[in-house]
């Protein structure tokens, strides 16, 4: 892996922290940006935030794990975060 990605990955995982932390795990609907990351996919929200396609697709795989291993494309960005 190249170092751009390598340093694409660490950008997009600081986002998701920030997300998460900012979202809490107690009531994610009620976040103000909910609608918004529950009406995209988190294949596309990596997308929205990196042109880099391998950062993506590792990302992607990664956090599938944690969704019982579905494809990044079945599951929002805010269920994700």
């Amino acid at each position: 892996m190249s170092e751009t990605t390598a340093a694409e990955m660490d950008k997009l995982t600081a986002i998701l922290d920030g997300l998460a932390a900012e979202i809490g795990p107690e009531e994610p609907w009620a976040h103000p940006k909910a609608r918004e990351l529950d009406t995209i996919s988190f294949h596309h929200w990596l997308r929205q935030n990196s042109t880099d396609e391998e950062a993506c697709n590792n990302i992607g795989l990664f956090i599938a794990g944690g969704m019982l291993t579905k494809p990044a494309h079945a599951f929002s960005a805010l269920q994700a975060s």
